[in-house]
């Protein structure tokens, strides 16, 4: 049994409504929580109702099943190669279906 297997639970899908094992999500997509160590002071995240303590990553929940999960994946990495690290001067973004 694989770690993300063992992180499963059963219930139901908030994308495509299905009954199935639910994968372990993050809820802001991941290359936004690596932006924010990036250009954190000390490299580090930390939450508001502990400041003095490290967090390793963002919050995640039991929210989509491994399809769903795959598809949203996909659409979040085409966003962040071609969207999200554009520089800001950039005068035209093209876009197709994945968007």
């Amino acid at each position: 049994m694989s770690l993300s297997q063992r992180n499963d639970r059963k219930g139901k899908c908030r994308l495509c409504n299905a009954d199935a094992f639910l994968c372990q999500s993050h809820l802001i997509p991941r290359f936004i929580y690596r932006e924010f160590v990036k250009s954190s002071p000390t490299g580090y995240m930390r939450k508001s109702d502990n400041i003095n303590k490290r967090v390793q990553d963002g919050i995640k929940a039991h929210w989509l099943c491994h399809k769903c999960e795959r598809s949203l994946s996909q659409w979040e990495k085409a966003f962040s190669e071609k969207i999200h690290q554009i520089p800001s001067n950039a005068e035209k973004i093209s876009y197709d279906d994945w968007l």
